[in-house]
Parts: structure tokens; C-alpha cells; sequence
């Protein structure tokens, strides 16, 4: 099949809202990863209960490749696992222990007993443990333990491997690095804003700075997808402590680039009148200021002129214009009203 085709076969799927995107090579890795590892496991170690590592790995790969997220998940699923065995494990001695048992509570109370005491400690201690999480440990305990009594102990191994696996492939093995891509993309959108500055002529801009925006615009929203995983991980990961000290440079530069395109986007006002003029003229000083701290410089300080509009349709031009001022000054606006 061509490449052309499959590219075209692709968009097609994309744009009609498939669940599974098939485009996401990296998570179709790691779920085969995570199922083929849980299961050569156990074989290695003999286990009896064949699913429960590979289901916890599964399980963990969705919290995503932050270690902040994965962590936090983590922890929350091993301590439901010690609370559902510590529950459950004692409820299904008693209903075995307590003679003549009625048959038909030898399953049903201890389940429903095991939800409400597990749901209680979670909501009394404000664990914020997801309700299915701390269910099912105290479920598989009460059906697993009459074929393999050992599985009260066993149950946390499982699914403590499982958890070290998919947290190895979520945040080792398949984590891309936030900063490198946040840093590649603003390089890319200031390449492209750059270029627009350089030609802008305040008219209407023409097809080619158009595609400029676009792209710029595209890749300061990819910026803003990765940032909070970036500011999540800064004190987890060694890799991104050079960024601690960077990232108000970064948040000032995407704050700018945001501002800037709103304003590019928008109809510029243009014609011979004053505050046409004006605002032309305040527009390309804040280009100078943009492009230095495009090249890593901390823009010149000057001052600045700001039209003063005279009819309500000015109000959100002059209004854009300061948020760019703003941002690109850190809020020391050095404008000068008219």
C-alpha cells in the first residue's frame, strides 16, 4: 500500500473520533510489554494466580509517564491491597469458622461486608482511593483463598511486581523527556513568529505568515499540554532540575507567544487615522521586545506609546495590546497613554 494512502487512511480514522488511536505506537508497546512480562513472571516464579501481575501493570501504564502520577497511584493501589486483604481475609475465616453457616451467606455477607468496612476506612481517613480499587482486593481474597490458601499473602506480591513493572516501563523506559520537547516546540513557534515579525507590514497578513501563525499556534499548544507534567516532575526528576531555575523564562515566553498570536489572529487595525498609526507603531516596538526574548535576552525596557482609542470597537484592540505589553515585561508595563 503507498504511504500517501495510509497517511490518508489514517487522518480518515482520526478524524472520525477512533477510540483507540493507532497512532500511539509507544502505549501499544508498553501494554505488550507489561502483558508478556506479567505472564514470563510467572512462570519464572511459579505463581499460581497467572493474571494478577500483568493486570496490575496494566492497570498502572493510564496514570501516565510523569512519575508525580504514577507514584501517587502507586502507593494508593498497595495500600488498598493491605486493607483488602487485612479486611477480607479475617471475614473469610469466620464464615468458615462459625458452624452451621448458612450456605447462601457464605459468599454474599462477607463480599458486602468487606465493601462497606473498606468503603468506611477510605472515607474515614480521607484516602481518596478509588472505590473499584480498595473493592476488589477484599473480593478476590474471599474467592481465591478455597482453591489456594497462601493468595492472602500472595495477593500484595502480585500485584506489588505488577505495579513496579508498569511503573518501570511508564516513567524508565517510555518517558519522554517534557523539557526537551517543551524546549523544541517553543524553538519551533519562535522560528515562526519571528518570521511574521520580520515581514509584517501591518496589513492583512498573506497565506504564507498564515501558515507561520498556524504552526506557531499549534506548537505553543503542545507547549501548554506538556508544562504541567514538566512542573509536576521538577523535584522528582534529576532531569529536569535544570529547569527549576528556567521555568518563569519559559511561562513568560509561552504568556508572550499566546498574547502575540491572539493578536495576529484578530482583525488589525489598519488605515491612515491616528490610532491605526498609533497602534501599528506600538505593535512593532513590542516585536523588539519579543524577539530578544526569543534570542534569551531580557527584553530593553522602553517606553511605549499606547493609542488611545476613541469609539468602543477599539477597546479590545488597546486591550490585547497591553496583555502583550504585560507579558512581555512581567507586568511592568512601560507605556506611555496618549
Amino acid at each position: 500500500m503507498p504511504k500517501e494512502v495510509r497517511w490518508q487512511m489514517l487522518n480518515k480514522w482520526k478524524k472520525a473520533g477512533a477510540l483507540f488511536p493507532m497512532e500511539d505506537c509507544v502505549t501499544v508497546w508498553k501494554l505488550i510489554l507489561a502483558s508478556y512480562i506479567g505472564f514470563l513472571l510467572v512462570w519464572a516464579f511459579g505463581f499460581k494466580a497467572t493474571s494478577s501481575i500483568s493486570v496490575s501493570a496494566i492497570m498502572t501504564l493510564p496514570y501516565g509517564t510523569t512519575v508525580t502520577n504514577t507514584r501517587s497511584y502507586v502507593r494508593k493501589r498497595m495500600l488498598a491491597q493491605v486493607i483488602g486483604v487485612l479486611v477480607a481475609y479475617p471475614l473469610y475465616l469466620f464464615v468458615n469458622w462459625v458452624p452451621n453457616f448458612p450456605a447462601s451467606q457464605k459468599l454474599a455477607l462477607p463480599m458486602t461486608l468487606s465493601l462497606l468496612i473498606t468503603a468506611m476506612i477510605n472515607r474515614a481517613f480521607h484516602l481518596k482511593i478509588a472505590d473499584i480499587t480498595m473493592l476488589m482486593p477484599g473480593y478476590l481474597v474471599i474467592l481465591m483463598t478455597p482453591g489456594y490458601d497462601l493468595y492472602p499473602l500472595m495477593r500484595p506480591i502480585y500485584v506489588l511486581l505488577g505495579v513496579i513493572l508498569g511503573y518501570a516501563l511508564n516513567v524508565w523506559f517510555f518517558a519522554p523527556n517534557y523539557g526537551k520537547i517543551i524546549d523544541e516546540q517553543l524553538e519551533k513557534a519562535g522560528e515562526r513568529l519571528e518570521r511574521i515579525m520580520n515581514s509584517f507590514d501591518g496589513t492583512t497578513l498573506d497565506e504564507g505568515q498564515k501558515a507561520d501563525l498556524q504552526a506557531a499556534s499549534a506548537c505553543v499548544k503542545t507547549v501548554n499540554d506538556y508544562l504541567p507534567r514538566l512542573k509536576q516532575d521538577l523535584h522528582s526528576c534529576k532531569k529536569y532540575r535544570p529547569y527549576l531555575q528556567r521555568l518563569p523564562a519559559i511561562e513568560q515566553e509561552v504568556a508572550a507567544d499566546e498574547a502575540v498570536i491572539c493578536i495576529l489572529c484578530d482583525e488589525l487595525p489598519q488605515g491612515e487615522d491616528a490610532f491605526a498609526q498609533d497602534y501599528q507603531a506600538a505593535l512593532r516596538s513590542l516585536f523588539d521586545s519579543h524577539q530578544q526574548l526569543l534570542r534569551g535576552e531580557a527584553p530593553e525596557h522602553r517606553e511605549i506609546v499606547c493609542p488611545a482609542g476613541s469609539s468602543p470597537a477599539h477597546a479590545a484592540p488597546v486591550a490585547r495590546l497591553l496583555k502583550y505589553m504585560e507579558t512581555l515585561f512581567c507586568g511592568d508595563v512601560p507605556a506611555v497613554p496618549l
